[in-house]
């Protein structure tokens, strides 16, 4: 790191979907098939609203749009199961600058956490298709926290678990709901927008914007 951001962070939170797998478009796009294929009309809307959150909380937003007589638990087991099919067949999509950044941590000695909305299930078969899970040797998934981001819980245990207080660390995310949660946690926000563009008010509460990973490693190691 520079000079000034090796004094100002000790780690590296990093979201995945989105961030470090291009992954969201796939999901999305298989959501919008298995709500189709149940007989339902796909709200784009709902689906971007989706991003960032956890399971629970997505499900929420779903069953709230298509009301009485929806059956989220048969929707999200045919949605995995299309997914994990996909992935295992086509391969996860690794973000450009993604492995360059990392292995500039690695060789920095900077640990790295990764705080997912996903699913452990689901965050193994990615990081393994993806030859990523090395770098991460402090993960938290969606279904192990009992509050999805936006809450700030899944950036704070992370830090526990690393041993560092919460403004020591610096949180990489591409979606509105984990910037929320790295700003609640009292964490550096840095914003590389995936599907939705950066929002002015949360940039206005201290999330910084990037372009991609490559100007991530950038700011960090010039």
């Amino acid at each position: 790191m520079s000079v000034s951001s090796q004094n100002k962070f000790s780690a590296v939170l990093f979201d995945m979907d989105g961030l470090l797998l291009d992954t969201e478009k796939i999901a999305l796009h298989l959501f919008a098939e298995t709500i189709e294929k149940a007989g339902y009309k796909w709200s784009e809307e709902v689906g971007l609203q989706m991003i960032g959150r956890n399971g629970q909380d997505a499900d929420a937003l779903l069953s709230a749009h298509y009301g009485t007589g929806f059956s989220i638990v048969e929707i999200r087991i045919a949605f995995l199961k299309s997914y994990q099919e996909h992935l295992l067949e086509k391969g996860v999509p690794v973000k450009d600058g993604a492995r360059e950044l990392l292995n500039e941590l690695r060789r920095n000695k900077i640990p790295c956490a990764l705080v997912t909305s996903s699913r452990r299930r689901i965050t193994n078969l990615k990081l393994q298709g993806a030859a990523l899970e090395q770098y991460f040797p402090v993960q938290i998934c969606g279904d192990e926290v009992s509050k999805g981001k936006p809450d700030p819980q899944c950036y704070l245990i992370a830090a526990d678990k690393l041993g560092l207080s919460a403004n020591k660390c610096l949180v990489l995310e591409d979606s509105a709901p984990g910037i929320e949660a790295a700003l609640a946690a009292g964490m550096t926000a840095w914003w590389v927008p995936d599907k939705i563009p950066a929002t002015s008010e949360l940039q206005k509460r201290g999330a910084m914007v990037f372009v991609d990973l490559g100007q991530v490693r950038t700011s960090l190691f010039s």
